[in-house]
């Protein structure tokens, strides 16, 4: 399953939003938010189990760091009837999330961005970078 697409969408202040409706359907009914690299990553319930089987291979302080880091402060996420998710405060804290976000499938998880963080943080790569990116596959 790929997860796949950019959505746009306004939190209210209760940290609520309705979550793009085809990537719902492939996350399935409820699914994993956690620390991302600056955002809010979301996984479904089979790719939190890979994560999960990972971080397990690990030993020592390195584990620990992980399973703290990804499992202590993950939520389970249940879309409401009008397939609303709340955000928990300290995910819209670390993520620095407002009200304008933007919502991408990466592949294997969902990022929830702060619009203006996301686009400070990426710009868009020039068209040369993502056509050497793409030579450089055999794409």
């Amino acid at each position: 399953m790929t997860l796949e697409g950019t959505y746009y969408a306004t939190m209210d202040q209760k940290g609520r939003f309705t979550f793009p409706a085809r990537l719902r359907d492939r996350l399935g009914y409820s699914f994993h938010a956690t620390y991302g690299d600056g955002c809010v990553a979301v996984y479904s319930d089979e790719e939190w189990e890979k994560i999960n089987e990972k971080v397990q291979q690990l030993k020592g302080q390195e584990k620990r760091d992980l399973e703290r880091y990804f499992f202590s402060e993950s939520v389970l996420l249940e879309p409401d009837k009008q397939g609303r998710v709340q955000i928990p405060e300290h995910l819209r804290e670390f993520a620095s999330l407002q009200k304008e976000l933007t919502v991408t499938g990466t592949g294997s998880r969902v990022e929830i961005w702060d619009t203006d963080r996301r686009n400070e943080r990426y710009p868009k790569p020039s068209q040369k970078r993502i056509s050497d990116m793409m030579d450089d596959l055999g794409l």
